[in-house]
């Protein structure tokens, strides 16, 4: 007699395969949770990237003694600034070398990034002779940093001041009128 092919034994599926959902249920289940942890991730980051947050410790009276300091070197900043020059040096080449120094010390002292890109000064009209007044830009790493200055023609000297703009898109910070012309 022709021996038959065996007959395939059918298994009775496993306790974990009996439970393991379907395949969209799987689907279903880790988009769900990986949107709920993305949610909670979010939700995290932005109530602990709040400026309240990032200095919970500060009273009203250290935030009014952090913006007095900075009021302070803010002050410093827009201080006047004389500089002596040489008697063939054009007075817009003075200011603009001038300012190419304070922001090249500033760089190298890491109070601004750098490097130094360019300097442009631009005469205020109206300004008289001997004491020409000057508009400046001076650009470091993609940032325009505002000056005022006059040249007195004279006394070979330039005085500059650094704007800054001010806290407030409203407000008006004049710098030192030795600055203005």
């Amino acid at each position: 007699m022709g021996q038959s092919a065996p007959q395939a034994r059918s298994t009775p599926p496993t306790l974990r395969a009996r439970l393991r959902p379907p395949l969209w249920a799987q689907w279903v289940i880790s988009l769900t949770v990986a949107i709920i942890a993305i949610v909670l991730l979010v939700r995290f980051v932005d109530a602990n990237s709040t400026p309240s947050a990032q200095a919970p410790h500060l009273t009203a009276k250290g935030i009014k003694s952090l913006n007095d300091e900075a009021e302070i070197l803010d002050a410093e900043q827009q201080a006047p600034h004389l500089v002596s020059f040489g008697a063939r040096l054009a007075p817009i080449a003075a200011i603009e070398r001038a300012i190419a120094a304070y922001m090249n010390q500033q760089i190298n002292f890491a109070q601004i990034g750098g490097p130094l890109h360019q300097t442009l000064c631009f005469p205020v009209p109206g300004a008289h002779a001997p004491a020409l007044a000057y508009r400046c830009s001076a650009l470091a790493r993609a940032t325009s940093y505002e000056f005022e200055g006059v040249v007195d023609s004279v006394a070979r000297t330039v005085t500059y001041c650094r704007h800054n703009p001010p806290p407030n898109p409203g407000d008006n910070v004049p710098v030192s009128r030795r600055c203005a012309g």
